[in-house]
Parts: C-alpha cells; structure tokens; sequence
C-alpha cells in the first residue's frame, strides 16, 4: 500500500510506484480521497489505474469486500 496526499502525487509515492515497476495502481476511495488529478499524474507514467469506490467509505469498504 502507497498512501499519498489526496489532492497530488506526492514525490515519494511516485518514487514507489516507479520502484515497484508496477504496472496497475489500485485507488482506494473517490476523488475526495484521491484526486483525478493524482490518477492523471500516475496515468503519465504509463501506468495503469483502477478506482475503487463507492458513495461513501462504508460502500468502498463493499467495493473491497
């Protein structure tokens, strides 16, 4: 798990992402989490994304289920 700010992908998560070579990243929660603008920067490093989300915590916690 790679924890960032919600609004930007902040350099050490990026560094992560980029040492994991991963090739999907997994987003837990909507854009109040995690903005769109945070997926875009780490859709530009070629990496895929998925969001899992619901309308509130307790729905994205099914979403995980």
């Amino acid at each position: 798990m790679i924890l960032t700010a919600g609004d930007t992908l902040r350099p050490e998560a990026a560094q992560a992402i980029e040492d994991l070579a991963a090739d999907l990243v997994i987003i837990l929660g909507g854009t109040n989490a995690v903005s769109a603008g945070a997926q875009d920067q780490i859709g530009s490093r070629g990496v895929e994304t998925l969001r899992l989300a619901g309308a509130n915590r307790f729905e994205t916690d099914v979403q995980l289920a």
